[in-house]
């Protein structure tokens, strides 16, 4: 038993070692098409600054949509997700049911929406996307800056997926998150940490 477990192991470190080898960090080489968020292995992460101590950290673990994407053309792809606000978690449970029902209000506002709206090259596999942030019907301009980590045929899925990660950040109040009454020990900038893997379709 103890035989097959170690031959399982090793057959699975030796496939992801292979997989690995074969990213390729060329957006060019990227099949052009559209792509779905593959949700297992998207986060959006976050941080705000408590009373000027700390950065506490939070993730939302729901995430869905699609990107259109061309990597010999990056500045014609385009990024349409969407976040379940019920999806936030913290390490601690009081302040998650905390800000599911009194922050986000995610009863009434199911999710938050991004939509991109332009992008800019700055790099071989680097770039900025704009596009609008929705949270709670109100909707604000937010640039990210982005990276194209490779892409590679999913060993498992038999289709090609890629992988990004991007940073960004925006200020609760211009969303009307500020209305809580512990807003003034935290910070007004919450900045994002964002890591994607997309599948084709």
């Amino acid at each position: 038993m103890l035989h097959r477990t170690v031959l399982s192991v090793a057959a699975a470190a030796a496939l992801t070692s292979s997989a690995m080898a074969q990213v390729n960090a060329d957006p060019a080489a990227a099949p052009a098409g559209v792509y779905e968020v593959e949700a297992t292995h998207t986060s959006v992460c976050f941080t705000i600054v408590h009373m000027g101590l700390s950065d506490y950290p939070g993730c939302m673990t729901k995430i869905s949509g699609s990107l259109g994407f061309d990597g010999k053309s990056p500045v014609n792809s385009k990024l349409d997700i969407a976040i379940e606000l019920a999806s936030v978690w913290t390490a601690s449970e009081k302040l998650n049911e905390k800000l599911r029902k009194d922050f986000f209000k995610a009863d009434v506002n199911k999710t938050a929406t991004f939509r991109s709206s332009s992008a800019k090259v700055t790099g071989k596999n680097t770039g900025t996307i704009t596009g609008d942030l929705t949270i709670g019907g109100v909707t604000k301009p937010v640039t990210l800056t982005a990276r194209f980590n490779g892409g590679t045929t999913h060993p498992f899925r038999q289709k090609y997926v890629i992988g990004f990660d991007a940073t960004g950040s925006f200020k609760r109040s211009d969303f009307g998150l500020d209305k809580v009454d512990w807003s003034p020990f935290v910070s007004d900038e919450v900045k994002l940490v964002i890591a994607a893997e997309f599948l084709a379709k």
